[in-house]
């Protein structure tokens, strides 16, 4: 009987977890779209106002080049890529820096705004 019910339980979570895996599958990962030309909108995720200076650092992955680009007043931007796949690394004094990975591809008739927020050192 206890053998019967553990079997039962087994199977129940083996076909929720397929019917979660499928739902998942199913979904675009939230990810960023490939984009040509991009500004950056970077803030204070506790209070919501722009980071007053800082730099975006764009490097292509398993490659040795770099661009820097400054954040002035929350923004970073319009700066153009390539189409690679770039490490984006959010950096500012005070805050976590923050690293996402997109892709570029090259096409820079469309501007592409992409929010963040870092998180204080300290809270």
């Amino acid at each position: 009987m206890i053998a019967a019910m553990r079997s039962a339980r087994v199977g129940f979570a083996a076909i929720l977890g397929a019917g979660l895996l499928a739902l998942v599958a199913a979904q675009p990962a939230g990810a960023i779209q490939p984009f040509g030309e991009f500004i950056i909108h970077v803030t204070d995720c506790r209070t919501g106002q722009p980071i007053p200076s800082g730099e975006v650092d764009m490097s292509v992955i398993h490659q040795f080049a770099v661009g820097v680009s400054p954040i002035v007043n929350g923004v970073a931007g319009p700066a153009g890529i390539g189409a690679n796949h770039y490490r984006m690394t959010i950096l500012a004094p005070g805050y976590r820096r923050l690293q996402r990975v997109v892709k570029g591809n090259g096409d820079f008739s469309t501007t592409t705004v992409l929010d963040y927020c870092l998180h204080p050192i300290n809270p």
